[in-house]
């Protein structure tokens, strides 16, 4: 390879520019004291430091955040304790009222300096901070915390605390809202009412606050209702209606008499507008109760048309509210006198169709010819043992006499409530009689719904009352088993024979419906009555030939299984009407509890695990009572004393007695304040601790955060003068050459 002279001063003048590069760079890191004076010169370390000196700009707001807190928390501490300062003044200034050696006057003078210790608090509940916001407001910093309105102390400002970061992931309250601190003395309990009845509850008084406090804790929430119940027809005067207390759990409160308050009746001389008092342990209630005429209908009710007969109709019961109002909107009787001592009679409703008798087998329309009877008994759809009295029309031969009636419908209708696990399981109530199921419901409510699971036998129901006697029970099996029940499966019923009269059922399996099974044959022993069964089961195409088994239990009739248990079976009963039905026993319970008059309708659960629900009863006509604690501040505590003070009662034992009774009040509300300002001395005090934790680790995460970014930013002089003196060394011996081989040529070596 040929070298050129031209290449050769080339290449040393590249080497002196480099090496005087490098000495600058050098040079320069040496004057910044820097790793690196351009980004190009290591872009990873510029990175790292970009993020360490952002956390350290953070650090360095954390340690703002933590100094304000720390000022606006010893300025809160500081308010604090000379408000807890005022309370004691309070406090020696009310003792020293309730002194009973001392004059009206005396008190009044008292009373002016409460009124100027008022002043100075109310100062105190409204301190500023350095920014001007309002310390004690909330999150509401340019609102004030108090304003006197009305002659009271009002907080202005919110719950909320002003949160503020001090660390990373840690925030910390910078401020308390005055409700917390100021609103902890609580004033008289009070009663808070709401429901229908709300307006019936006219006054009430707290005779015992604590023994209230008390009983209402024990009892929860108090409900008053008033139902209809059948009247007394003993009593004329009787309105059928009933009022009852009970408490959270539906049972009825006896009040301190011994009363059992629970159904009692009351006539209208004891409603409106007179009042009815209950004792309670440290309260007494006193309601005005709904009279019969003001009492909304739980029932229809037929009226008869004006200018009418008012007796025709003697006697009637109406047994199903929907099923009547669903059929019957009117009555209309027509009677035609015969001439020859019989009538022609019938009976339609407000649209002119004659009406049927359901009591009749089968059912009949209420129209007859030539009857003689003068008295007309028929039952209609919900309301049985009509009675009409047909000679009061009394038509002329030859004639026609008619009778209206109006249907008043119900204005509503007391429900069933479930309260439990799951309260879906209730599918449908049928409220047979209104005033029977009040009745029953008050007397023996509420109801309790019990579910047992048990892995051999299946599921077992039961409902009970409050006395805890079974009103109603049952079994039923899982989602993989399916009973046909109906023809009791007894050794005693074979022979049996199907042939006149054969039994159909069928069955679901997921979903998926099969034919009908038809059992029509003659069955000596249950034996041959399960193979024909089996046989026709098995035989079944359009389930996709499950594992369906049968069995026969002498308790639950047959018995169908899946031998899957994510497989649901039903089985279908499709002649239910037949003398020979297959009743079918699941998880659908439809249920006529006939003491109440409700018919239930409960999809009860299928999850392998016992259950319990209570069946409550809802009037529509009541009022819920709850206590209700006010909290105050010590202001209105201390202007309420003050008032007192103002107040003459020398010579007078009764103020003398209620004065001495506020001064107690006040004392025992200003011990709950400063238990409550102490409380929030303590949490500052703690606050305080935090802050100083946080800013040590703060502290000691800048160190080594500054460490790190040293170590990457900052040069190493001993490394960097080293480096500069290899440099220089460099450059000078990149001088020495170039000298020498400037004077090289090829004309010299020619020469």
């Amino acid at each position: 390879m040929r070298i050129s002279t031209t290449q050769l001063y080339n290449d040393a003048t590249r080497n002196m520019l480099e090496g005087q590069s490098r000495l600058a760079d050098i040079q320069g890191k040496i004057a910044s004291g820097k790793n690196s004076t351009r980004l190009a010169d290591d872009p990873v370390a510029a990175n790292q430091v970009v993020s360490l000196k952002r956390e350290l700009a953070q650090l360095d707001m954390f340690s703002t955040n933590i100094d304000a807190t720390r000022r606006r928390l010893a300025l809160e501490e500081t308010t604090l304790r000379d408000y807890d300062t005022a309370l004691d003044r309070a406090r020696v200034l009310s003792i020293q009222a309730g002194n009973s050696t001392l004059t009206d006057l005396d008190r009044k003078a008292i009373s002016f300096e409460l009124e100027e210790l008022v002043a100075y608090m109310a100062g105190l509940m409204n301190t500023q901070d350095s920014k001007g916001e309002y310390l004690f407001s909330g999150s509401k910093g340019t609102t004030a915390a108090y304003a006197l309105q009305n002659g009271q102390y009002t907080y202005q400002g919110d719950s909320g605390n002003r949160e503020i970061q001090i660390s990373s992931g840690v925030f910390l309250d910078s401020t308390d809202a005055g409700e917390y601190i100021f609103e902890s003395i609580v004033e008289s309990p009070a009663v808070l009412a709401n429901g229908a009845l709300t307006s019936a509850l006219t006054n009430y008084t707290i005779t015992n606050p604590d023994a209230y406090q008390l009983f209402m804790r024990s009892v929860g929430d108090i409900q008053f209702s008033v139902a209809r119940i059948d009247p007394d027809n003993t009593d004329p005067t009787s309105t059928g209606l009933v009022y009852s207390l009970t408490d959270s759990a539906g049972r009825p409160i006896t009040s301190s008499d011994g009363t059992l308050l629970s159904a009692v009746p009351y006539t209208d001389a004891e409603a409106e507008p007179q009042e009815i008092t209950f004792n309670l342990p440290g309260i007494d209630l006193a309601f005005t109760l709904p009279s019969s005429a003001s009492f909304p209908l739980d029932m229809p009710v037929l009226t008869a048309g004006a200018g009418e007969p008012q007796n025709v109709l003697t006697n009637y019961d109406i047994t199903n509210t929907p099923r009547f109002l669903g059929s019957v909107n009117g009555l209309s009787l027509e009677v035609s006198n015969n001439g020859d001592g019989t009538f022609d009679y019938s009976l339609r409703d407000a649209d002119n169709n004659v009406l049927n008798d359901v009591s009749a087998d089968p059912a009949l329309p209420i129209i007859a010819t030539n009857q003689s009877a003068t008295t007309l008994t028929v039952d209609l759809p919900g309301a049985e043992n009509l009675i009409f009295d047909l000679a009061v029309l009394a038509p002329t031969a030859g004639t026609t006499a008619t009778a209206t009636w109006d249907v008043t419908p119900a204005e509503a209708e007391p429900v069933l409530e479930l309260t439990g696990e799951d309260r879906s399981i209730l599918a449908d109530t049928q409220l047979l009689d209104a005033r029977k199921y009040s009745e029953y419901m008050l007397d023996n409510g509420p109801l309790a719904l019990s579910v047992e699971y048990d892995a051999a036998s299946g599921y077992s129901w039961s409902i009970s009352n409050r006395e805890d006697n079974i009103q109603a029970q049952g079994r039923y099996l899982g989602p993989q088993v399916g009973t046909l029940r109906g023809y009791e499966v007894t050794a005693d019923q074979f022979p049996m024979d199907l042939s006149t009269n054969p039994a159909q059922f069928g069955f679901t399996v997921n979903g998926v419906e099969s034919t009908r099974v038809e059992l029509s044959g003659s069955y000596n022993n249950s034996s041959e009555l399960v193979a024909a069964v089996q046989l026709a089961v098995s035989s079944e195409a359009l389930l996709g030939a499950p594992s369906i088994d049968l069995q026969v239990s002498f308790d639950n009739g047959l018995i169908f299984t899946v031998a899957d248990a994510l497989t649901e079976l039903n089985v279908i009963d499709t002649n239910a009407s037949s003398d020979t039905n297959l009743g079918l026993a699941s998880n659908e319970l439809s249920e006529t509890i006939a003491a109440m008059d409700m018919a239930l309708s409960l999809k009860l659960p299928t999850n392998q695990q016992d259950y319990d629900a209570t069946l409550r009863y809802q009037t529509f006509q009541s009022a819920s009572l709850k206590l209700e604690q006010i909290p105050s501040n010590p202001l209105n505590a201390i202007l309420a004393t003050i008032n007192s003070l103002r107040s003459p009662i020398q010579g007078d034992t009764d103020a003398r007695g209620a004065f001495d009774a506020q001064i107690a009040l006040m004392l025992d509300q200003m011990s709950t304040a400063q238990e409550k300002i102490n409380e929030s001395v303590a949490k500052i005090g703690g606050r305080m601790n935090v802050l100083d934790s946080a800013e040590f680790s703060n502290d000691d995460f800048r160190l080594s955060t500054e460490g790190t970014l040293s170590a990457i930013e900052d040069l190493d002089y001993a490394a960097a003068s080293t480096e500069l003196a290899k440099r220089q060394l460099a450059l000078e011996a990149s001088y020495a050459s170039f000298a020498k081989i400037q004077g090289l040529s090829l004309f010299n070596y020619i020469n």
